[in-house]
């Protein structure tokens, strides 16, 4: 608070710490990504409204990475980001609404129309999941983050909840045609921790999934299990 800038601090290297200063701007949140590659830094300019500055710190030094994402809501606000700062998520305690935003192909931000009404927020490590605490209620809710598919082909996206047994159980989504060919499309296990879920998804191509209509098409999608006990 007495520099007005945000100190990083390199584990284990006691002598390595830079100090980026933010002159004229209030600091309100930071969040370094899970990676630990990028950090985001929400400052405070007029009233309740900000913008979140992304940094690169992957060599123990700021660098500024452009494509500020601007009009957030400072009050009381959380943000978080993933390892490639292409997708953002803030919430203000203002209004409880978390708010999700994506970096386009033209390199602006898209604000999704859904906002989604919480008092609290944590992303997973591996960025997949972000859970939220219903503002009302105290419920917790899940959220699923998308693959993105290119054009032509869709999401798909299954969970398995592990038994005491994981170290016993292989899977496979395979692409199988008429004429007996498999081609395995992703395949997962064994695994070592009893009674958790594990979420896994893929993009495949839509000419396998639409088939209903389209009589020339001869391959189907299809999900094998394995059980070794």
């Amino acid at each position: 608070g007495d520099k007005n800038c945000v100190e990083l601090h390199v584990l284990h290297h006691v002598s390595i710490m830079n100090c980026n200063s933010f002159e004229n701007q209030e600091i309100r949140q930071i969040k370094i990504s899970p990676g630990g590659n990028l950090l985001a830094v929400l400052v405070n300019l007029k009233g309740t409204k900000g913008d979140v500055i992304r940094f690169d710190i992957s060599n123990h030094t700021f660098v500024d990475i452009g494509k500020t994402l601007r009009g957030v809501k400072t009050e009381k606000a959380n943000i978080e980001l993933s390892d490639d700062g292409n997708d953002e998520a803030t919430h203000s305690g203002e209004d409880n609404f978390l708010r999700f935003y994506q970096i386009s192909k033209n390199s602006t931000w898209i604000i999704p129309e859904k906002k989604i009404e919480c008092k609290r927020m944590a992303l997973s490590s591996n960025q997949g999941v972000l859970a939220t605490i219903s503002p009302n209620t105290d419920t917790v809710m899940v959220f699923h983050r998308n693959k993105y598919c290119e054009d032509g082909f869709s999401h798909v996206r299954f969970t398995i909840i592990l038994d005491n047994s994981p170290n016993e159980l292989l899977w496979e989504i395979v692409n199988v045609t008429l004429s007996g060919n498999i081609n395995v499309l992703k395949k997962g296990g064994p695994y070592d921790t009893a009674e958790t879920m594990i979420a896994e998804e893929l993009c495949v191509n839509n000419d396998v999934i639409n088939t209903t209509d389209k009589v020339d098409i001869d391959s189907c999608i299809s999900f094998r299990i394995f059980d070794l006990g």
